[in-house]
C-alpha cells in the first residue's frame, strides 16, 4: 500500500537520486521539457520541493510523494488546475526500482479521487509518450480515454463518471 504525502525538504536527497534516471526523466522532459532537468541534482529537488509547497498552499497545483512504508519512491501531481471549468493535468513518476509494482496506477488513482471528491474537477488530462507503454496502460486502466495523436505524443481525457477506482 502507498500513501500521497507532502513532500518537505528532508526528502530532497531522496527525491534527487530517484529522478535522477534518464528513464524517469526522458519522458517527462518530451512531453515538458522545461520541468524535468536530467542531470537531476538535490539543488533541483530543494528548488521543486519548495515550488510543490508554495503550489499546493495557493491553490495552484498540488503535488506529492509517493510513500511505501515511510519511504519515498516517486511522485505525483495536479496542475494547471482551472477551477472555473473544473479541470487539470496529472503527471506522475516512480522510481525505476519499484516498476513493475503497481505503485504508478495506485498513486494515479489515489490522486485522480483527490481531483474529484476535494477539488470537485469534472476533468482530468495527460500527456505521454507514444512509447511509453507503462503510462499509457496506466491512463487506459483507469478510463482516460485516448483523445489527442500526434506523431510521438498522445493525450488523454478522463471525465469525473468514466474513472474507473
Amino acid at each position: 500500500m502507498i500513501k500521497l504525502k507532502k513532500l518537505a525538504l528532508r526528502d530532497a536527497q531522496r527525491y534527487a537520486t530517484l529522478a535522477n534516471d534518464r528513464k524517469i526523466s526522458g519522458p517527462f522532459a518530451s512531453v515538458e521539457p522545461d520541468d524535468f532537468p536530467y542531470p537531476f541534482s538535490q539543488v533541483d529537488a530543494v528548488g521543486f520541493i519548495k515550488f510543490a509547497r508554495n503550489s499546493m498552499q495557493l491553490k495552484r497545483a498540488f503535488f506529492f510523494g509517493v510513500f511505501k512504508n515511510s519511504l519515498l519512491i516517486g511522485a505525483a501531481g495536479l496542475s494547471n488546475i482551472n477551477y472555473n471549468t473544473g479541470r487539470a493535468s496529472i503527471s506522475y513518476w516512480i522510481g525505476r526500482r519499484y516498476w513493475g509494482k503497481g505503485y504508478g496506477k495506485e498513486a494515479a488513482r489515489l490522486l485522480i479521487r483527490f481531483g474529484f471528491r476535494k477539488l470537485k474537477l469534472k476533468k482530468i488530462v495527460s500527456g505521454a509518450l507514444a512509447t511509453n507503454s507503462r503510462s499509457i496502460g496506466i491512463l487506459e486502466g483507469l478510463g482516460f480515454k485516448k483523445d489527442i495523436k500526434l506523431r510521438t505524443k498522445l493525450g488523454f481525457t478522463l471525465k469525473k463518471k468514466e474513472f474507473i477506482g
